[in-house]
């Protein structure tokens, strides 16, 4: 490798998933009118930001982010499937608040005990988590020395903050959400990480920040405070 590596992980803009209190993992939904002006709100960031490459989950969501970001850039936008949110299974399109009721271990392992989680009939957590590894110890080894943008999903950067910071899976549950098009940042130097930026919204205004103000996802956390004590 050689001195410098840089990387901006960046979750998609607001999708119909996002709005809909469903689990959407590769199920494949476009973005919202909001999500498309979170998108358009990166432009000026990356219009300052000289890189390299760019890649992108093929999942609608992270695909239109990317092409609104960088403004319809000439750049070819790099595909790759490991990129795209993890694979729900029979989780796929259940409104958030008949999960806990019907995999209630499923979904305590999802928000507390991630290495133990299996998705039923999709990918387990480990699993997941090792594509998302493999595919950035690749861009990484591809692209030595460049300034990396990539467009993901919110797990996905989970994943790979965990992986940055040598945590183990399990230390996943202390990680928050990004919001909708929050950015990653990991400068790589003869294979040290150091983490520049995590949960960067400065380029939203307050109006156009999402996961914080979701109903559905505080009424995930409601559901899971009743599931440990039970």
């Amino acid at each position: 490798m050689n001195k410098k590596t840089k990387i901006y992980l960046i979750r998609h803009g607001e999708s119909l998933g996002n709005v809909s209190g469903k689990f959407n993992g590769i199920t494949d939904l476009v973005l919202t009118e909001k999500g498309e002006r979170q998108a358009i709100c990166l432009q000026e960031m990356f219009s300052k930001i000289p890189y390299d490459t760019i890649y992108a989950s093929p999942l609608l969501r992270a695909f239109q982010t990317a092409k609104i970001a960088i403004n319809n850039d000439d750049k070819t936008i790099k595909l790759d499937k490991r990129l795209q949110e993890i694979n729900g299974g029979l989780w796929e399109q259940e409104k958030w608040e008949d999960i806990p009721t019907k995999w209630p271990q499923a979904f305590i392992n999802w928000t507390t005990k991630p290495e133990k989680l299996q998705m039923p009939e999709g990918e387990s957590m480990e699993e997941f988590n090792n594509r998302c590894v493999q595919v950035f110890t690749e861009i990484i080894s591809n692209h030595n020395n460049e300034t990396i943008i990539v467009f993901s999903h919110g797990t996905v950067i989970k994943a790979m903050q965990v992986y940055f910071k040598n945590w183990p899976l399990k230390n996943m549950k202390e990680i928050l959400w990004h919001d909708n098009t929050g950015v990653f940042c990991v400068e790589i130097t003869n294979n040290n990480y150091e983490i520049l930026l995590e949960n960067d919204t400065s380029h939203l205004p307050k109006e156009l920040k999402t996961i914080r103000n979701a109903k559905w996802y505080k009424e995930m956390e409601d559901k899971l405070k009743t599931l440990v004590k039970t």
